[in-house]
């Protein structure tokens, strides 16, 4: 009996610590979490093995702070009837969009955060017009044109 509960003890002790080595450790120079009543956010730095395996199935990726990705994609219409520019970018006060080809009164703009939440939506009242960038935080944002509720094309705004 006794040679039968030093095996259970003994096996319980190999049980406990192996399940220890299996934890997910990291060794960062520096992370922490933050939180507001936004929400929470964790970090690490220092992290070097990152990467991600997809195959026809899907995708994976190996790290210790996952979270939900979402992709924006930017689409150029080439329309021979408009050509617009935005400068300067990246910008730190305000941004001019500039139609150098086709009707101004046909066009309007929207401008989005990162998150895609819709911060301005204007009508073009001249071939060229500011736009603002002064009240809002450094980051990246999406400058829409339209044209008759049609895309034109899409500008990538770096605010510093």
């Amino acid at each position: 009996m006794k040679k039968v509960f030093t095996y259970l003890i003994s096996s319980g002790i190999l049980l406990f610590w192996f399940s220890k080595i299996s934890a997910q450790q990291v060794v960062a120079n520096a992370g922490g979490s933050l939180q507001s009543t936004s929400g929470t956010i964790s970090f690490t730095l220092g992290e070097v093995v990152i990467d991600t395996k997809s195959n026809a199935n899907g995708a994976i990726t190996q790290g210790f702070h996952q979270t939900k990705l979402i992709i924006t994609a930017i689409n150029n219409i080439s329309n021979s009837d408009f050509g617009v520019i935005v400068y300067p970018n990246p910008t730190s006060n305000l941004v001019f969009l500039k139609v150098e080809k086709g009707n101004f009164k046909k066009i309007n703009y929207s401008l989005y955060d990162a998150n895609g939440k819709l911060l301005v939506n204007n009508v073009v009242t001249s071939s060229e017009v500011e736009i603002p960038f002064e009240n809002y935080s450094p980051s990246v944002y999406y400058l829409k044109v339209n044209s008759e509720g049609k895309e034109v094309q899409t500008f990538k705004i770096v605010k510093r």
